[in-house]
């Protein structure tokens, strides 16, 4: 959910005496905690305003910056100087600074760059003037403002601060935009930035596959990447060579119906999907899905010919009862009684321990081996040689290219279920390398 911001520009107004009550003022008065207020004072009243502040529900940041760190900039002020000051949001791109400075996209663009690599939240501001709205180019106008700062910073860089529609001829004339036109513009900002975060995310995923297709790869490792399911037909297509197989991150265990959001193990065997995750934490905790549904989709998985990679692990308040390896036995014991060890043999298990799970904190290689000894065990009550021979057994808890080696070395681990290093084809590439 989006967070509202009100951010008040002093512009050239003010005085010392002004801010301070101001600044009292705010602090006296109780504020909406949903709404993040920012104060923009003259940059000569900053360190002032930061000083005997607003309370903790204020912040404070500058109307304007210069995008180089230092330098022969007579009367500018560079986003450290802004940060050093305790500021933490600046504008850029406003529209008197476009005007009477003639300003332009690119320079906004790097000011937008200089505000994110300073830990400042910069406001972009865009807008068009009267003859371009009189012209029918608003829109144009303002998605090319847009897009010279997503080119630079990217929509992430973007999220990190706000956009500020301001239609230039309604600035200081006391004329706002009607409801309805601001709502129309925004709705049309709103639109653009969201097809080039498909146009990002999509690029983002071509480029994965490509640097994969290009990489050898060590013939005794299987490398599989598990992308949204949204570029699984993408990724495919483009594909990372005949080394790398394409999955799902999840399955509904019905071939078909009235589950809305849901895809089947059909869909992703049509996409061209080989491989697919059941059981994983994210999925029994977020989802409440319990062993009897993990077990359903592993079913569906083999009966549509895919590959189930079935996750099982403890929390942390269990680990510290002592009853993990109950837990992970329970997990396991339900996908062998539905699918036999057979069929558990046809993918692979992975034992992420939530604890673990994108906290940066990986189980010691010790621990890991420890848990992997007694899944492999435990499975021998099924067919000892299949569980020795067949069933692979993955780690996956915050695996990253520095730990891999090291985890992979121990006897029982059978390579690893990669989250966040995962996402960039060089790390990725790293971690396939130390299995090999």
């Amino acid at each position: 959910m989006r967070r509202p911001i009100v951010a008040g520009n002093w512009k050239m107004h003010g005085s010392k005496e002004q801010a301070l009550r101001f600044c009292r003022a705010l602090s006296a008065t109780p504020l909406a905690a949903e709404v993040e207020l920012v104060v923009l004072p003259p940059v000569a009243y900053l360190g002032l305003c930061v000083a005997d502040g607003g309370g903790e529900r204020v912040q404070f940041g500058a109307q304007d910056l210069h995008p180089k760190p230092e330098g022969p900039h007579t009367g500018d002020i560079s986003a450290g100087m802004i940060a050093d000051l305790g500021g933490r949001w600046v504008l850029a791109g406003h529209s008197e600074r476009r005007i009477h400075h003639l300003e332009d996209d690119a320079l906004v663009a790097a000011k937008v760059q200089a505000a994110l690599a300073a830990g400042l939240k910069p406001i972009v501001c865009v807008g068009e003037t009267l003859a371009q709205r009189k012209a029918n180019i608003a829109e144009e106008v303002v998605a090319g403002q847009l897009r010279a700062v997503v080119q630079a910073v990217g929509l992430e860089g973007l999220a990190q601060g706000a956009v500020a529609y301001e239609p230039v001829w309604a600035i200081g004339t006391g004329v706002a935009a009607s409801p309805e036109q601001a709502e129309a513009m925004h709705g049309m900002i709103r639109q653009t930035l969201t097809a080039w975060g498909r146009e990002l995310a999509e690029e983002q995923a071509l480029r994965f596959c490509r640097a994969l297709s290009a990489t050898p790869l060590a013939a005794e490792v299987e490398l599989v990447v598990l992308p949204p399911v949204a570029y699984l037909g993408l990724c495919v297509a483009d594909g990372g060579g005949e080394r790398v197989q394409f999955g799902a991150q999840d399955l509904h265990p019905k071939p078909e119906g009235p589950h809305t959001g849901d895809i089947s193990a059909g869909m992703i065997a049509d996409l061209g999907g080989r491989w697919v995750l059941a059981g994983h934490s994210e999925r029994r905790i977020h989802h409440l899905e319990d062993d009897a549904l993990v077990a359903a989709k592993v079913q569906a998985a083999l009966a549509a010919g895919l590959k189930p990679i079935v996750c099982v692990g403890e929390t942390l308040a269990q680990r510290k009862a002592n009853i993990a390896e109950e837990v992970v036995a329970g997990q396991l014991r339900a996908v062998v009684q539905a699918v036999g060890l057979e069929g558990l043999a046809q993918g692979a298990v992975a034992y992420e321990p939530v604890w673990a799970i994108g906290t940066g904190v990986a189980a010691s290689p010790e621990q890991a081996e420890a848990m992997h000894g007694m899944i492999r065990q435990t499975l021998t009550a099924w067919g000892r040689e299949l569980a020795e021979e067949q069933v692979r057994v993955l780690y996956g808890g915050s695996v990253t290219a520095h730990n891999a080696a090291e985890l992979f070395s121990q006897p029982n681990l059978d390579g690893g279920l990669v989250g966040g290093a995962s996402l960039e084809a060089e790390s990725f590439l790293a971690i396939a390398a130390a299995a090999g």
